[in-house]
């Protein structure tokens, strides 16, 4: 969701202008949206883990990541909207930089 969405949201609230059907709609589109964006993380995951042949320190990165990933204990909750999955996301990525820097990708 960008800005423009995010004020035009806040416009309508503030009006009274708004439809609830219409913005859990859009929250689960966000939502199937961040879940897509997880999976493509998962499987870069798996191509640095394919690559890595062996080398201790990349897996000590990214193992860590994944099972933070299937966690039922999070930072953020994952039933929060759009917040629970932005620790899981946050993680995700930080382990695919540094597992990349690692292997000079």
């Amino acid at each position: 969701m960008n800005h423009t969405e995010l004020e035009k949201y806040r416009e309508e609230y503030e009006k009274g202008n708004y439809n609830a059907d219409e913005v859990y709609d859009d929250a689960v589109k966000y939502a199937k949206l961040a879940g897509t964006k997880i999976v493509r993380l998962v499987r870069q995951i798996g191509e640095i883990l394919k690559t890595a042949k062996g080398r201790k320190t990349i897996y000590l990165i990214l193992i860590p990541a994944l099972l933070y990933l299937l966690s039922p204990i999070d930072t953020v909750p994952d039933f929060i909207p759009f917040a629970g999955f932005l620790d899981d996301f946050a993680v995700l990525t930080y382990a695919i930089k540094a597992a990349s820097k690692l292997i000079k990708i």
